[in-house]
């Protein structure tokens, strides 16, 4: 296991000591002082099982983030290498829903404290035991950033049977991510107003239970993004018409080009639609 962090674009080599074997269901933690990560599993072992839900477990100091799959205006969303894995056919990363931060002008988000990214993994021979080896990129800040490199290996047999005791917070984390194709609510009529470097982002939801205090996140191609979402909600709070000011330059030419991924919050409620749109 090794671990590598750099601080203002120099890298720096960290020894690590020698740790006892991890249980199956688990790696061993990797870190330095203001951060550690680690693989975990919801079962004991492969048992046959063509779909294993992990959890890439993120750890940190006090005051310290790490980012969303949609970062804001700074940082960097952690980026996975399985290729050294063994009876691996492929994984896909979730992401939980983000905290929103504020620092420094800059609005982000991301993650404190502590964070599971669940990772649906495909076994290629579920009669065989997985070796699932992990080299994860990722980003923390505080004051600075600090990118870190980590090792991760865990190792489950072909046969041992049974949920771990990783199982329920997996859930716990899988419940956290917004659900596909809206979700609860129907987000629909997308559209794009004014000139270049000027546009606004429009689009309506729909609920069928009454909306409390609800938020929105927009994600959008490179160089695109958005100020704060303005959020009108109709007399009945079943509705809401949503405008996002987009933030770009003239020459970026117009966000209608492309499509924008739009995550709608309301308390526990969260549901995620990607939408083509067109300028009006």
């Amino acid at each position: 296991m090794w671990i590598r962090r750099a601080i203002t674009g120099t890298w720096v080599a960290l020894t690590m000591a020698a740790a006892v074997p991890a249980a199956a269901q688990q790696s061993e933690w990797i870190g330095i002082q203001e951060t550690k990560a680690r693989l975990i599993a919801a079962r004991n072992a492969v048992d046959g099982v063509g779909t294993l839900d992990l959890g890439l477990q993120f750890k940190l100091e006090p005051g310290w983030k790490t980012y969303w799959r949609s970062p804001g205006e700074a940082g960097m969303p952690a980026q996975l290498d399985w290729s050294k894995s063994e009876n691996v056919a492929g994984a896909e990363l979730l992401w939980p829903l983000p905290k929103r931060f504020t620092a420094f002008d800059l609005s982000t988000y991301g993650y404190g404290d502590e964070v599971i990214l669940p990772i649906r993994l495909a076994v290629a021979e579920p009669s065989r035991a997985v070796s699932a080896r992990l080299r994860v990129f990722y980003q923390v800040c505080r004051d600075i950033c600090i990118p870190v490199e980590a090792d991760l290996v865990l190792n489950l047999p072909a046969k041992g049977g049974g949920s771990s005791p990783h199982a329920g917070v997996i859930r716990h984390y899988l419940a956290q991510v917004p659900m596909p194709d809206g979700g609860p609510f129907e987000i629909r009529e997308p559209a794009i107003t004014g000139a270049p470097g000027a546009e606004v982002l429009h689009f309506t939801v729909a609920a069928t239970t009454p909306l409390s205090r609800p938020d929105v996140l927009v994600e959008a191609p490179w160089p695109f993004g958005f100020d704060a979402a303005e959020v009108t909600l109709a007399e009945d709070r079943l509705g809401a018409r949503v405008t996002v000011p987009v933030r770009s330059r003239k020459g970026d030419g117009s966000l209608a080009a492309h499509a924008v991924t739009v995550t709608f919050v309301d308390g526990a409620r969260a549901g995620e639609k990607t939408l083509a749109l067109a300028a009006q």
